[in-house]
């Protein structure tokens, strides 16, 4: 999965969350993803654990990094988006929200 992650944003650049569960087998699952301290703060609540682990481990690794995005750029890739109440800002909520982040190649810049 670790691979398939990472070829596939060699190839596009970046990447949606709808693309890559679109595109990548494996890549849907029933884990919800989340970053930092805030597990109500979701990235994608369709991930396998393969991919979740995946992911995390390439922007620890500095090969991928996220931005945030409008929720608009996952409607464009006309896949389903989460119906949760939409974050542009990474911070504390108390209750599930979902914050759309696109994925990009290579080292943050």
């Amino acid at each position: 999965m670790r691979d398939a992650i990472l070829e596939y944003l060699k190839r596009e650049g970046n990447a949606s969350f709808v693309a890559m569960d679109r595109d990548i087998p494996g890549f849907r699952g029933v884990l919800a993803l989340s970053f930092g301290s805030c597990p109500d703060l979701i990235v994608w609540p369709w991930i396998s654990e393969e991919a979740s682990e995946a992911v995390k481990a390439l922007i620890r690794e500095n090969l991928i990094w996220p931005e945030t995005a409008g929720w608009l750029v996952h409607c464009f890739e006309r896949g389903e988006i989460p119906n949760l109440p939409v974050t542009v800002e990474r911070v504390a909520v108390s209750e599930p929200h979902w914050l759309p982040v696109v994925l990009h190649f290579g080292p943050k810049v």
